[in-house]
């Protein structure tokens, strides 16, 4: 294998000394606390909350002889992260964890591997996970919020995939591709899940259930939510106040479940075959 290169600190930190945030960060990654800079999203960057995404990349790398890192991973709330998150083809088993951050530039986790990736109430200017592999869960819920599509291609997800109370606008572009993603357990677009632009599930494998209740799907003239060729292992709820703007394909297969439609709201009434195997 091909060890990811790692600027040092003196490059990431370059001729602008570390801020407060990212002294404050440097300190708790050793010990497993959380760097923590305020109970909500941030509206604008300041020296009390703003880190560079180089400092966080180093970190999940595993840090170095000035930097020693526990095996929490990454862990924090409140910050305002500048620059691209570039992990792509990076592996580490620690978990990325930001919670109630906003992350300026789309992060770029193409084809890295990691123990697992959680963005609780951030907002991102879209995120490219194309065959992003972990070995935990991906959480993007809890008023987590993209500006842009969400790729989780041919991801490859150990635990869940929860999208709970997430909004996701494509921007004239798909809200959440998962094409060919497959997932160990369930998936969540549940309790608030807003989507403005297509969904896409086409030939996802979720060995769990599929939960879309409380959810809303607009796609306008278009498909809303696509699981063309889906496999499910469990449920497919479509249930308790389910919103649809836009066809509903459901052209798939749930090998041990029921698909269950109960006060939902289809705009254009369309939800197409579905095949349950027993």
């Amino acid at each position: 294998m091909i060890e990811s290169y790692r600027p040092s600190l003196e490059e990431i930190e370059g001729k602008v000394p570390w801020s407060a945030a990212e002294e404050r960060l440097l300190e708790a990654c050793g010990t497993g606390e959380f760097a923590w800079f305020g109970n909500e999203r941030p509206t604008e960057g300041r020296d009390e909350n703003t880190i560079r995404a180089g400092l966080i990349r180093h970190i999940l790398l595993g840090g170095c002889d000035k930097v020693q890192v526990h095996a929490k991973g990454v862990q924090i709330q409140g910050g305002w992260v500048t620059d691209v998150l570039d992990l792509q083809a990076c592996e580490s088993s620690l978990d990325l964890f930001l919670k109630d951050c906003h992350i300026c530039e789309r992060p770029n986790l193409r084809d890295a591997r990691l123990g697992s990736v959680t963005l609780p109430g951030s907002e991102v200017p879209g995120l490219d996970a194309h065959r992003l592999k972990v070995t935990r869960d991906v959480l993007l819920s809890a008023k987590f919020k993209s500006k842009g599509t969400v790729n989780l291609i041919s991801a490859e997800i150990g635990g869940a995939l929860s999208c709970s109370d997430g909004t996701f606008d494509g921007a004239g572009g798909e809200a959440l591709n998962c094409d060919a993603m497959t997932v160990g357990a369930d998936v969540f677009l549940r309790g608030g899940f807003t989507a403005t632009g297509q969904v896409d599930l086409t030939g996802a494998s979720i060995k769990g259930q599929l939960d879309c209740s409380n959810g809303s799907f607009d796609a306008e003239e278009y498909i809303a939510l696509n699981c063309d060729a889906m496999v499910v292992g469990a449920d497919v709820f479509l249930s308790d106040g389910f919103t649809a703007a836009g066809q509903v394909n459901l052209a798939g297969h749930v090998s041990r479940g029921s698909l269950i439609v109960v006060m939902a709201s289809l705009i254009d009434r369309t939800i197409s075959r579905w095949h349950v195997m027993r």
